[in-house]
């Protein structure tokens, strides 16, 4: 069975301050690479560091999320990642 070829990139963003991000994606990973003690909430899901949360959805569909991202401290680093099809 030949199946279509679906072509999609992949963007990356670090976050270090309070923000809203924007999904408009199929897939999007969290990734708290901050310092030992420092959890991130993304829409108030808690995020410990070298831990992960991720959102992904089916082929071809469109993620539309807006994500609240937060920290009890001011100095942290969110890794953002995101599969986006053309």
């Amino acid at each position: 069975m030949n199946l279509p070829k679906l072509q999609f990139t992949i963007e990356t963003e670090m976050i270090q301050a309070p923000a809203q991000v924007e999904s408009n994606c199929n897939e999007i990973l969290f990734v708290n690479k901050s310092a030992p003690g420092v959890v991130i909430q993304v829409n108030g899901y808690p995020i410990a560091p070298d831990e992960f949360m991720m959102d992904a959805g089916h082929i071809n569909e469109e993620n539309k999320t807006r994500y609240n991202v937060t920290s009890t401290t001011a100095n942290f680093i969110l890794y953002v990642k995101r599969k986006i099809y053309k």
